[in-house]
């Protein structure tokens, strides 16, 4: 039996769009939930997302955590839950993770393919093209190009609905990305649906010590920000992950894989479908032995239709509990964040 822990969980619609997202903190074991807040996201009539990537900012003087939406950076308070100060800039186009060094917030800019950092008022200061640090190859180019195509069919025919709420329109951004390696068309403004799919989408920022590493989704890779080295390769669309004790670990949004590296041993891969239905695998945190990730809801017959948290035994691999997040407050899961030592 674990002692009693605190998890924030951030959610979005997923199956639908709509104009809210949710922020909850659930006490383990019972899955209570004891506090939550709902933000109407703004800037979209409505989005799938919610509220998306969010980490804990302990150096930052008035703000406990900092979370996003596609196109805005919040910062908020726990014990109880209230959003401080929320921030948007022309640039923002489908951000899914904010985090802080120092007296900077470091923000993954996806539609963008950049880094953007923003000061400790989210003042914007400038933005790190990410696609002449990743330098892709042409094989790579035409394999996202025709993802992109494949997508933009679907989306005349009816059956891409993902992004129909973004109406303007950036012809070719991916193939500019591309020949242009530095190319930011921040003045023209990016809250356009064209730069979806993402060229390299980089959706999760670590923070390890002192170094800023960036989770690049499509490539599978994890990418140093300041050197361009590329740390960690061949994993199946990462998401995010958490650094704990010798390991760090990575969740594999598709596949619903938790993968674990430690030193120079092959990485562990710990498979989470606790009723052998799929869900993308989003948000992950440590608890004593123990991961709980997040599961979204999919579309399909074989896909369960809510959001999910799942308790895993790190070292036995198995799914030892887990929790139906109710429909109403969201079935797509973004962060699992231990917040034990606010609540407790």
């Amino acid at each position: 039996m674990v002692n009693k822990s605190y998890f924030l969980v951030t959610l979005g619609p997923g199956l639908s769009a709509g104009p809210d997202g949710w922020i909850l903190v659930v006490e383990y074991p019972g899955f209570q939930i004891v506090d939550e807040i709902v933000h109407q996201v703004g800037f979209y009539e409505a989005t799938h997302k919610g509220i998306c990537g969010a980490s804990l900012c302990p150096e930052h003087p008035s703000a406990d955590f900092v979370a996003t939406t596609e196109a805005e950076v919040i910062l908020g308070k726990l014990a109880p839950l209230q959003i401080t100060k929320s921030r948007s800039h022309p640039i923002f186009n489908d951000i899914h993770h904010t985090a802080h060094l120092g007296e900077k917030f470091y923000t993954a800019n996806s539609g963008v393919d950049c880094v953007d950092i923003l000061n400790n008022d989210l003042d914007y200061e400038k933005s790190i093209p990410l696609v002449p640090l990743f330098c892709p190859s042409p094989s790579y180019f035409c394999s996202v190009m025709r993802e992109q195509f494949v997508r933009a069919y679907r989306r005349i025919g009816g059956s891409g609905p993902s992004y129909n709420h973004l109406h303007k329109k950036l012809p070719f951004a991916n193939l500019q990305k591309y020949v242009f390696p530095n190319y930011i068309p921040k003045s023209r403004g990016m809250r356009v649906c064209d730069c979806r799919p993402h060229f390299l989408h980089p959706n999760h920022v670590f923070v390890d010590r002192g170094d800023i590493l960036i989770t690049l989704l499509i490539p599978g890779v994890q990418l140093n920000l300041s050197t361009g080295e590329i740390v960690r390769r061949d994993m199946d669309r990462p998401h995010d992950g958490i650094i704990c004790n010798s390991q760090t670990v990575f969740t594999e949004c598709v596949t619903s894989k938790i993968v674990c590296y430690e030193d120079s041993r092959p990485p562990r891969r710990i498979t989470v479908v606790p009723d052998g239905q799929k869900g993308f695998l989003r948000g992950i945190a440590q608890m004593e032995g123990h991961f709980v990730a997040g599961l979204s809801a999919r579309r399909g017959n074989s896909f369960f239709p809510q959001a999910r948290l799942a308790v895993v035994d790190a070292s036995s691999e198995a799914v030892v509990d887990g929790w139906n997040v109710p429909k109403e407050l969201g079935c797509q899961v973004f962060s699992v964040i231990n917040v034990t030592e606010s609540y407790s």
